[in-house]
């Protein structure tokens, strides 16, 4: 009712506000049925800007309706969205505004119909045969779509929405899934694996009865452990698809014969989905031949708004070929597709292309409670190989290059092997690829590890509030709340090997605050070390 009280309606941009995982249902369903276009959150710094005379954008959180200045992104979909409204053109299912992670480029703004959205739970409730009976942990970030599939589900099949408690901390996850009786959990493959890690082998099953990853590359390996935590029966199902084709548009049921070190597939298409490979050229490509995947869809988005030079009077559909920037191979027997890893992450050596998942399978051999991502690094030095090494420190790269150069040839050698002791994040949860890069360009020269550490602090603060955040910069105006305090705290504890509340997160103030703070806090050798 403030909504229109407010003079709000169709079309009008909202951004909904949930600083907790599931907190924001009430008032996402009371946009809705508003008529307004939802933009969901959970941080206010995600929308906000900070240039003068920036337009203002009504935000509704707990029920209440004030408006912030709206950042340069979120004032041009609003114009776009208004634009439509007058020339006809905005779809009469348009529902939600998502944000690309800006995992691997710029964040752009998609424009997410609700008819695509029902077409996915509709299939995602009779796959899982998701009832009454079950309760589906509500984990993931506002700020990452994959937030509709957790909040509407329980909706459209008579489920429990969980939701966590505010100060609920990585390595107690495993422990809430079990107290609260999870049946059903979508989770980012490496935050399950740093759950576990966490979590250590003590303790009973989880009572889960589905698994449904997403987001990034799943391994066996990964499932593997998963599982072993799991009550007996449980299931995994593997997820592929870009914001932009809604959700999700290929799954893979695994059948427990998978569980290894490589990549799993992500099978078939959904219902109004199929899948082509292309060459560079755009040539349709046989099965067993790598090459782009090019997703053609039915139930996909109405595409970006928002971008400079859009044509407001040109209408749109959600029935798209969309051309990702994801390498991929369908299989020759069984039709199902493979998702190899990003096309801008490919490098060809002497003529040779080098696999960077056989690189990461070895590594994570040699290292076996390690978890490892090898990335190309396209710096002023031209094309490196970079890889990256989490939890375990230190890594020997010598014997790592070594061991490569035995087994996969010179072409597969990197340049530079990072260990970290945690994985940089994006508020979507996805590992950060860039923020590694770009912390990691010396090529081979050791880290200094307090610098290190503190340049990876300012990354994960700056995930977890969506904007670049300097080191003078008030942390509560760029929208600390007490969920993203507890968010870095916990990072501060794993990665600094101290205690450190949220309550010294707010107070701190700065960057620069955090900082004093911790150096305080921390003893003399307590710091762990990044090798390159």
């Amino acid at each position: 009712m403030r909504l229109l009280e407010a003079g709000l309606g169709r079309g009008d941009l909202v951004i909904v506000v949930g600083e907790r995982p599931g907190a924001a249902l009430p008032d996402l369903l009371g946009t809705w049925l508003a008529g307004c276009i939802a933009h969901l959150t959970s941080s206010l710094a995600a929308g906000r800007g900070g240039e003068d005379g920036a337009e203002l954008c009504p935000t509704v959180r707990d029920g209440e309706v004030s408006y912030v200045a709206a950042s340069r992104l979120i004032g041009a979909v609003r114009a776009e969205l208004r634009s439509r409204r007058e020339h006809g053109t905005l779809p009469d299912d348009a529902c939600y505004v998502a944000v690309t992670s800006g995992s691997t480029s710029t964040s752009r703004a998609i424009l997410g119909s609700a008819r695509s959205l029902l077409a996915f739970l509709e299939w995602e409730s009779s796959t899982l045969e998701v009832g009454p009976a079950d309760r589906i942990g509500a984990v993931t970030s506002g700020s990452f779509d994959v937030a509709y599939r957790e909040l509407l589900l329980p909706l459209r099949s008579g489920a429990a929405l969980v939701t966590p408690p505010s100060d609920l901390r990585g390595r107690d996850a495993v422990d809430w899934l079990i107290a609260e009786n999870v049946t059903i959990l979508h989770a980012v493959p490496s935050i399950a694996e740093a759950w576990l890690r966490r979590a250590g082998g003590r303790g009973a099953r989880m009572p889960l009865r589905w698994t449904i990853f997403a987001g990034e590359p799943l391994r066996g390996s990964v499932t593997a452990a998963w599982r072993e935590r799991c009550v007996e029966g449980a299931r995994v199902c593997n997820l592929y698809g870009p914001s932009e084709t809604t959700l999700a548009r290929f799954c893979h049921v695994l059948t427990g014969l998978e569980d290894g070190n490589g990549i799993l597939p992500v099978g078939h298409a959904l219902p109004g989905t199929s899948v082509g490979i292309v060459d560079e050229s755009g040539f349709a490509l046989p099965p067993g031949s790598p090459g782009r995947i090019v997703i053609v869809t039915s139930d996909g988005s109405y595409g970006y708004v928002g971008t400079p030079g859009a044509d407001p009077a040109a209408p749109m559909s959600r029935s798209m070929r969309y051309e990702t920037s994801d390498l991929g191979v369908v299989d020759e027997r069984n039709g199902g597709l493979t998702v190899l890893g990003r096309l801008d992450n490919r490098l060809k050596r002497n003529g040779v292309w080098v696999d960077t998942d056989a690189v990461a399978n070895l590594v994570e051999g040699l290292y076996p409670e390690t978890s490892c991502v090898v990335l190309v690094d396209r710096g002023p030095r031209g094309p490196r190989l970079a890889v990256f090494v989490a939890f375990a420190l230190p890594i020997d790269a010598e014997l790592v290059r070594r061991e490569v150069l035995a087994r996969l040839g010179p072409a597969h050698v990197p340049n530079s092997v990072v260990g970290v002791a945690e994985w940089p994040r994006l508020p979507s949860g996805k590992i950060d690829r860039l923020g590694l890069l770009r912390r990691h360009t010396g090529g081979g020269s050791p880290a200094d590890p307090t610098a290190e550490a503190m340049v990876e602090l300012g990354d994960v603060v700056t995930a977890v509030l969506g904007n670049r955040v300097h080191r003078n910069d008030s942390l509560i105006e760029k929208g600390l709340d007490a969920y993203g305090a507890e968010l870095i705290s916990e990072f501060v504890e794993g990665r600094f090997e101290i205690e450190f509340t949220a309550g010294a997160v707010l107070s701190a103030r700065t960057l620069h605050g955090l900082d004093e703070r911790i150096q305080a806090a921390r003893p003399e050798s307590g710091l762990p070390t990044d090798i390159q």
